[in-house]
């Protein structure tokens, strides 16, 4: 059951290529080794030296090839005397990754305080240290928290203004001016 991902040229190089289910041991290693990005790849993996096993996008160090079994779901797995590692949670179906979790809950939090609190309370109600939360949120979002602020107090303003008919120049505070100065009483920290 290959499909095929059809040509949009004619060029003689450029042909369909199939895309092939992933079945064979190799394929399953060229999975793993790849971190292929698929959350929904049809195998979990585990290590016979440490009896874990894995989904396939774990970010743990891979095992040696020799060491490796494939399993068809987790709780073959389970049955087999494995159990969960503690980084992919491959037995909670509803865990996407510890980043996004963390990105997640930030979000919420700026959400819920309007993003009127400084970085340090937020890092601190999300439970991580303010320099991950800055990493993590840059390379899950791919902008600073601070960015993320600015443009979710803009939805605000935006949406105020749409409800309020309320002049432009009214709600400025704490945004930068037209002409790129700083108004009175707005705030660097998130830059």
């Amino acid at each position: 059951m290959s499909t095929t991902i059809p040509s949009s040229t004619n060029h003689p190089y450029n042909v369909a290529l199939p895309i092939l289910p992933i079945t064979t041991p190799s394929r399953k290693w060229h999975a793993l080794a790849t971190r292929t990005s698929c959350p929904t790849l049809p195998f979990y993996y585990g290590v016979l030296a440490t009896k874990i096993y894995c989904r396939p996008t774990c970010t743990a160090r891979l095992a040696r090839r020799a060491n490796v079994i494939y399993f068809t779901s987790a709780q073959a797995a389970q049955s087999a005397g494995y159990r969960a590692c503690k980084r992919c949670r491959p037995d909670d179906e509803l865990f996407f990754g510890e980043a996004e979790e963390v990105v997640m809950r930030a979000m919420a939090v700026i959400g819920r305080l309007g993003g009127k609190s400084g970085l340090q309370r937020i890092a601190a109600e999300t439970e991580v240290t303010r320099s991950y939360l800055c990493r993590v949120f840059k390379k899950t979002m791919g902008m600073t928290v601070g960015a993320y602020i600015r443009e979710f107090e803009m939805e605000g303003k935006s949406d105020m203004l749409t409800a309020t008919s309320v002049a432009e120049p009214e709600m400025e505070f704490g945004t930068r001016a037209a002409n790129g100065t700083q108004l009175p009483g707005a705030s660097n920290e998130y830059r």
